[in-house]
């Protein structure tokens, strides 16, 4: 894998159509519409698999997100990165993943303006997290991750915050003709 930060991402307009590509550091400096993914994997049992970020990430070190993520680099689909993600921050191979939905997420605060694709998928558990990337990998029920959500919104990724609520509400972009970009 690049350095982070030379890894080279599709920049995209306010359309998600690719205009330009550009270095990560870039991107995120500069302020550049990209694309990232999101996987959310669950148990049998419907418990969501979270991971606590790693305390030395760039964007919301120490914090709860999806089970996956990460950014959509040239020349690899969306369903293509959920599935490296899961294998390089899990250390697992990825489960059948369902394309469930896409969302634009600003913050510039981080530097981040992205398309985020979010993908789910059934995992028993077992996962060999990288220590660099992850902390914890823990279940929650739906329910608990609304309470802590309530309570504690800080305690999450910007990102999954967002993706999160919109996925409750149903207002994830389903077309998902977005998966061949």
């Amino acid at each position: 894998m690049p350095d982070d930060e030379a890894e080279i991402l599709a920049v995209v307009d306010e359309d998600d159509e690719r205009v330009d590509e550009a270095p990560r550091g870039t991107v995120h400096d500069d302020e550049l519409r990209h694309r990232a993914v999101h996987v959310l994997l669950s148990d049998e049992q419907g418990s969501l698999w979270l991971q606590k970020r790693s305390q030395t990430k760039r964007t919301s070190p120490s914090r709860w997100t999806s089970s996956a993520s990460g950014h959509v680099p040239t020349g690899e689909d969306p369903r293509e990165a959920a599935q490296r993600e899961i294998a390089e921050e899990l250390g697992v191979e990825a489960p059948v993943l369902t394309f469930v939905g896409r969302t634009y997420v600003e913050d510039l605060d981080l530097g981040e303006r992205e398309f985020n694709y979010v993908f789910a998928g059934i995992h028993p558990g077992t996962f060999d997290p990288d220590e660099d990337e992850v902390t914890q990998v823990t279940a929650f029920e739906p329910h608990e991750i609304d309470e802590r959500m309530g309570v504690a919104p800080g305690a999450f990724a910007t990102s999954f915050r967002a993706i999160w609520r919109r996925s409750r509400k149903g207002d994830l972009e389903t077309d998902d003709e977005r998966l061949s970009v």
